[in-house]
């Protein structure tokens, strides 16, 4: 035989009605439902940044927007599209072998080759690496 009809917790009467048991347990069972909801969406892969590497000529740098233009090279040897991207701060930037800063990187616009790495998340669109694998013989190198 259980407790009395009324008595709570140890034999304990609770004054009021069962409605605030009932209520009190149905909050509980939302609680631990939004909790088991977040821990499965917690579980599921953020989706990756798309990251692409394109052979370019450098048209265009502009320091103090962060930004670069540049063509891609174009099918069957006609002119490709020109682009322009925002430069990421933390871009790596590398000039004939060597670290190089976007400043430097102006010097070498116009005809120069160069390979750099796009990362895509949403439709933003931003430049994380930039090589210019040989200077031209024009062109002063870096010191």
């Amino acid at each position: 035989m259980g407790p009395p009809r009324g008595a709570g917790v140890c034999g304990v009467a609770i004054k009021g009605n069962d409605m605030l048991h009932r209520v009190l347990s149905l909050a509980a069972a939302l609680a631990l439902v939004g909790f088991v909801g977040v821990a499965a969406a917690a579980d599921k892969p953020v989706p990756e940044k798309e990251k692409t590497t394109h052979n370019v000529t450098i048209v265009k740098v502009e320091v103090e927007k962060l930004e670069l233009t540049y063509r891609v090279e174009g099918k069957e040897g006609k002119e490709g599209k020109e682009h322009t991207h925002k430069v990421a701060k933390h871009a790596k930037i590398t000039i004939d072998g060597k670290e190089g800063t976007l400043s430097e990187l102006k010097k070498h616009e116009g005809e120069e080759k160069a390979t750099i790495t796009l990362v895509k998340e949403g439709d933003e669109v931003e430049i994380t690496e930039i090589e210019v694998p040989q200077i031209k013989k024009d062109k002063e190198p870096l010191k």
